[in-house]
C-alpha cells in the first residue's frame, strides 16, 4: 500500500483537514452572523452618509469631534489656534445639521478668555447635546477590529442621558 500516508504525513494531513473544517465553520457563522448588519451597511453606502456620522462609525466618538471640527472651520463658524484650541467666530453660516449646530452652539458658550481643546469634546458634559445627535443617527453595526460597536452611547461618569 504505497498510496497510503506515513505517520507524519497523517498528522499533517489530519492538522490541516480539521484546520480547514474549523475555519470553515467560522467563516460561516460570521457569515450568517453578519448579514443583517452588512445590509444596514449598503443602505447606509447607498444614501451617502454626513461626514460625522461617517468618521463615528469609521473611529469613534474623536474622529466625530475632528470631522465635525473641521466642517465648522471650513464653514467660518470656529478659528483653530496653532495650539489646537478652537475659538468661535461671529461669521460664518447657520448649521443645517443638528449635530454640527449644537457643537458650534456649545463652543460659542464657552466664557470669554477662554478657548475650547478639541480633546474636551469626547468627553466634557457640556458636548453632550453633540454627543447625542452623533450617537442617535449612527445604525448599530461592528466596524471596528476589536467588534465593538462604534454606536453604543459612552456618556463619560456623572453624566446622564
Amino acid at each position: 500500500m504505497d498510496w497510503w500516508l506515513t505517520d507524519s504525513e497523517g498528522i499533517v494531513a489530519s492538522w490541516l483537514l480539521i484546520f480547514a473544517l474549523c475555519n470553515g465553520l467560522r467563516g460561516m457563522y460570521c457569515w450568517f452572523r453578519d448579514q443583517d448588519e452588512r445590509r444596514v451597511v449598503e443602505r447606509l453606502l447607498a444614501f451617502k452618509p454626513h461626514p460625522v456620522q461617517a468618521s463615528f462609525l469609521l473611529g469613534g466618538m474623536s474622529e466625530a469631534a475632528e470631522t465635525a471640527v473641521c466642517m465648522l472651520v471650513d464653514d467660518g463658524a470656529v478659528k483653530v489656534s496653532s495650539t489646537g484650541e478652537l475659538r468661535p467666530t461671529h461669521r460664518g453660516r447657520k448649521q443645517t445639521d443638528h449635530a454640527l449646530r449644537a457643537l458650534a452652539e456649545a463652543i460659542r458658550a464657552t466664557p470669554s478668555g477662554t478657548t475650547t481643546p478639541l480633546h474636551e469634546i469626547p468627553t466634557e458634559a457640556r458636548f453632550v447635546p453633540f454627543r447625542q445627535f452623533v450617537e442617535h443617527r449612527a445604525p448599530a453595526v461592528h466596524l471596528t477590529a476589536s467588534g465593538r460597536s462604534q454606536s453604543a452611547p459612552t456618556l463619560p461618569k456623572g453624566v446622564n442621558a
